[in-house]
C-alpha cells in the first residue's frame, strides 16, 4: 500500500510539473515514503539472495515468494522512478537548453 501511495505521489508530482504548478509540497512526502518502501523491499529480498546458490535445496518457500515478488516490485518501481526522473530532470534540462539556443540564434 505504501509503495502504491508513493508511486501515486510520484505521478501527481509529474502531473503538477506538466501543468506548471509547484511540486515541492508533494516531492518531500513522496521521497520519504518511497525511500522507506524501497528499503523494506530490499530487506525482504536479502534472504532470497543469500540463499540463491542453494535455491532448490535450502530455501524456504516464504523466502522464495518474498524474494521473487520483492524483486518484481523493486524492478517495476525502478522503471517508474526512471521515467519520472526522465520527465522531471532530463527533459527539463533539454527544454531549457533549446530555449537558450533559440535566444542566441533567433
Amino acid at each position: 500500500n505504501q509503495l502504491l501511495a508513493s508511486l501515486i505521489l510520484l505521478g501527481i508530482c509529474v502531473w503538477l510539473y506538466k501543468t506548471g504548478k509547484q511540486i515541492w509540497y508533494v516531492v518531500i512526502p513522496m521521497i520519504l515514503m518511497l525511500s522507506m518502501t524501497i528499503w523494506s523491499l530490499v530487506l525482504l529480498m536479502i534472504p532470497f539472495f543469500k540463499d540463491m546458490p542453494n535455491l532448490f535445496s535450502n530455501l524456504k518457500v516464504n523466502d522464495l515468494i518474498s524474494g521473487i515478488v520483492g524483486l518484481f516490485l523493486f524492478l517495476m518501481s525502478a522503471f517508474i522512478i526512471a521515467e519520472a526522473v526522465n520527465i522531471l530532470v532530463i527533459k527539463r534540462y533539454f527544454i531549457k537548453a533549446d530555449i537558450e539556443a533559440e535566444k542566441l540564434n533567433p
